[in-house]
This record gives C-alpha cells, structure tokens and sequence, in this order.
C-alpha cells in the first residue's frame, strides 16, 4: 500500500439518465453491481430501440439528456427507494410532484408530465423506461461502474480557465479531494480501497456537451470540452471504477491507492 490517500467528499446517484444527482451520506456497494440505484430510469425521446428482453448500451443522444437541453438541470430529483417513489422539484416552483416508479401507469404518467417542462427542446414523444437488472443507462457501459471525480483537479481546471467550475458538471457518483490530477497516475487495473469495499480502475472518463450545463442555472454557459483540450490537451475528467469487493463507503472515508 502507498501513501497516496485522499477523501470522499460525497457520494451522489442518478435515478434518471441525465437528470440531477441525489446526494448520499453513506451506501452500501456490491461487487460487480452497479452503483446503487443510479441510472435506473431513461426518458426516450421518440423510440430509442432499447429491447428490456435484450438490453444493450442505446446512445445518449436518443434520451432526454442534459447534452441536448440544459433545462434538464431545473428538475431536482429524489428516488425513495422502499417506496419505488419519485419525487421532482422544480427549481422555480414550490410544489414536489411524485411518481409511482413500480407500476407502468406511473411511469406513462411521469412521461406525459415531463412533456409539459419539456417538450419544446425534444421532438417527443417522452416515454420513461426502467432498465431490467443487472443494466443500467450508463454513457459508455451496461452495468457494474462507478465513476469518480476528484474536485481538486475540477478546481485546479477552473482557475487554469478563468471559471469557478462545479465538480457537478462532471455527475460522478463518488468526488473525492486529493492532489490535483491524481488519478492520472492510476493505471487500468489499479486497486483502489475506499472504506470497507475496493475497486479496479477501468478508464478515464470521456466528457460532452452535458458539461457545458451549469447545473445551478440550467444554462449552458462554459464550453468544456473544447477548454480541456485547449488548455490540457485532454477530453476526460474522472475516472470509471468497478467494484470488486462488496462493502460500506461513507462521506469522510479514505480513499487509499493499493
């Protein structure tokens, strides 16, 4: 084991493919799963071709995704996973609508609703889909991957451009505060521990138009991608995990390179 430690700073999951995180303190990972509970849901823009009998990896660009509209950012979303229960905050509005997520009429009813927030940036029609087990609405992968952000190197990013940069533009599931650019230095297959479970190193994370949305105002106001490869000759940020020894990971645990 080396002295190359850091921190979990927090833990985050997307109900929804695209949609805005949902903050954790604590959860527990199971090896070769997927990150608890994120990216269960997917908004299909007209039909997608996504076959639940068959799932296979569908392209972001067939979903309602923050890569195709920011406004996607207004909705704040909260899974209440003993319910099968989702509830939407709409960041201009007072009221929380909820769905039943069990049941197809809550689905169909949650497609319908988001036409009326949404509708004018997609040509529709939205339909919600849940992914079967052991899939997930990832970018790049099915299932069993969690991507990691370390916020210093988020922060190191902006001041070399000039812009305070959110680490929530980059929607990892874990952010962690060690020395800037860290994980460059993680090989593919390089173990990593964080507090009861450990994880392998799979790839860098390559970035899109969804981080040119700031997540606060719901516009896209930063051109990210274009500024990683002008100013570090690079289109990644983060790094994709597998899991690979069940456990407990907690805000505040370490995060220790093997």
């Amino acid at each position: 084991m080396t002295n190359d430690k850091a921190k979990i700073t927090s833990l985050w999951r997307h109900p929804i493919k695209g949609f805005s995180p949902e903050r954790l303190e604590a959860t527990y990972l199971e090896a070769g799963k997927h990150f608890p509970n994120d990216r269960m849901f997917a908004v299909e823009d007209g039909p997608s071709g996504f076959a639940p009998d068959a799932p296979a990896h569908i392209s972001k660009m067939r979903f309602t995704v923050l890569a195709r509209s920011a406004r996607v950012a207004n909705l704040e979303t909260i899974y209440l996973d003993e319910e099968q229960r989702l509830e939407i905050h709409e960041r201009d509005e007072k009221c929380i609508c909820g769905f039943d997520m069990s049941s197809q009429d809550g689905l169909d009813e949650l497609g319908e609703w988001l036409e009326t927030r949404l509708g004018e940036d997609f040509k529709g029609p939205l339909r919600v889909i849940r992914a079967p087990e052991q899939h997930r609405f990832m970018d790049h992968h099915t299932a069993g991957f969690v991507s990691l952000i370390n916020e210093n190197s988020v922060s190191d990013f902006g001041e070399v451009v000039g812009h305070q940069v959110d680490y929530k533009r980059f929607r990892g599931n874990i952010v962690f505060s060690g020395n800037a650019w860290t994980e460059d230095n993680w090989a593919i297959g390089q173990k990593l521990q964080i507090g009861e479970t450990e994880l392998e190193v799979i790839k860098p994370i390559v970035r899109c138009k969804a981080t040119h949305a700031n997540p606060e105002t719901a516009e896209y106001d930063l051109d990210i991608v274009p500024l990683l490869m002008k100013k570090f000759k690079r289109n990644t940020m983060g790094t994709y995990a597998k899991f690979t020894k069940s456990g407990r990971v907690s805000v505040n645990d370490e995060l220790v390179v093997l």
